[in-house]
């Protein structure tokens, strides 16, 4: 079975999409009503587009993460998908922030992480926020050129379950503690929070990490981070390291991956010099209505 499980979208909803900048600007799109408004509106023209944006969502919710092929990688037109998970966010969402955020190498020296080429080792998003983000998108303009770039994948579910398998019980119990440092994005990393890694939500395993902002708020931190936590968090970073862990997965022209950032971590392998990898992330807040009601706006 493949994983993410993958969707395409129906010709006309793809000219539709494509036609969606003559009709709405980002500005346009700035909040919740807008979006859902521009959303219904598309979902009444474009006959199959609420079922496919149906299904979509139960596959998000059911797998963690759902592939949607031939979208139009417009700015507006993504916005206004995304909205059928959530409400679109400018929250943490590039330098500064906005609704959709190009990830490609600068050409100079960046210190904003999705703009250099190195790997980019599996994190979750918005790790520093109270609420951090429950979808994030990420679709693909172009390729890498050398096939390189791969988006890296893996569920929190996944990980727990190879620590259980260890024995490692009493760091799983560890990782579910609100003990653990993460600093802020500020420029002196303050406030210093104190979060779980892992916790559980119905039947599902959620998950909070950012190594960077770990490793800062424990330098910052005055709470002394006792040796059994230490120990766990060394346990969760052995488990990550592990090559086998991640589905890799190479994003085609087009694609619009979307994925639960609290219950599934990502990240990717490196770029070459010449990658010409450009993706166009945007990322979601829970809506305030569950997001089946995609059926019915």
């Amino acid at each position: 079975m493949t994983w993410p499980p993958r969707l395409r979208l129906p010709p006309s909803a793809c000219a539709a999409l494509a036609a969606t900048p003559e009709r709405w600007s980002l500005t346009d799109l700035i909040d919740d009503r807008s979006q859902h408004r521009a959303l219904g509106r598309l979902c009444v023209e474009v006959p199959g587009l609420r079922d496919l944006l149906g299904a979509a969502a139960h596959a998000l919710y059911r797998e963690c993460a759902v592939v949607v092929e031939a979208v139009p990688a417009v700015d507006s037109a993504l916005v206004i998908l995304a909205s059928a998970m959530g409400v679109v966010s400018t929250e943490d969402n590039g330098s500064p922030p906005r609704l959709v955020w190009d990830v490609r190498p600068s050409p100079e020296p960046s210190s904003v992480r999705s703009q250099r080429p190195d790997a980019f080792p599996l994190h979750t998003d918005s790790a520093h926020l109270h609420r951090p983000h429950s979808v994030v998108g990420l679709a693909c303009v172009q390729p890498s050129r050398d096939g390189d770039g791969l988006s890296l994948l893996a569920t929190a579910d996944r990980v727990r379950e190879i620590l259980q398998a260890e024995g490692r019980e009493a760091e799983v119990r560890r990782l579910q503690e609100p003990r653990f440092p993460f600093a802020s994005v500020s420029e002196n990393g303050l406030p210093v929070e104190f979060r779980p890694i892992l916790g559980e939500a119905g039947n599902s395993i959620q998950v909070r990490y950012r190594e960077p902002l770990l490793r800062w708020g424990l330098r910052l931190s005055s709470r002394p981070f006792d040796a059994a936590h230490h120990s766990a968090l060394e346990a969760l970073n052995g488990v990550f390291r592990r090559a086998s862990l991640p589905t890799r997965l190479l994003l085609a022209a087009n694609d619009f991956l979307l994925f639960d950032n609290r219950r599934l971590l990502h990240g990717r392998t490196a770029l070459g010099v010449d990658s010409g990898r450009h993706l166009k992330r945007i990322k979601i807040h829970e809506p305030d209505i569950d997001s089946s009601t995609v059926q019915t706006r």
